[in-house]
């Protein structure tokens, strides 16, 4: 099976932070970076940025312990109503693409929507397919 993820190329990000408004906007209806399922971190000691973005690799899947987290169109979704608030999936990602976010009750992760893809000004995100299972 075939599913989509975003690809970050890390050298090419500037650091705007559209990708994270615009997930906010499109995923969570508020304008708010701070409640983004993609997150933008400025290196320290080194000019440059790095993107945390879910690679859909299904660890989080495998280590829930409520089974809330599963393979829905093409990406894992987070099931809020079986989300036990553990963590487990935040702890588990290798990543480090699960966190919380302020005034949102469950990890929030990617769903490969393509939203920040398609706003970002210098193609430092990419929507690509792989091969999975």
């Amino acid at each position: 099976m075939k599913i989509a993820r975003v690809k970050a190329s890390h050298e090419k990000c500037v650091g705007c932070r559209i990708c994270e408004l615009t997930c906010s906007n499109v995923n969570f209806k508020v304008n708010n970076p701070a409640k983004s399922a993609i997150y933008v971190e400025e290196l320290d000691g080194v000019e440059g940025f790095k993107v945390y973005v879910c690679n859909q690799c299904g660890v989080c899947a495998k280590y829930c312990p409520a089974e809330a987290i599963s393979l829905v169109n093409g990406a894992y979704r987070i099931d809020e109503e079986k989300c036990v608030r553990c963590g487990t999936c935040v702890e588990v990602c290798p990543s480090k693409a699960i966190w919380w976010r302020p005034g949102i009750e469950y990890p929030v992760k990617c769903v490969s929507c393509g939203a920040c893809v398609e706003n970002c000004p210098t193609g430092a995100l990419s929507l690509e397919e792989v091969e999975v299972g």
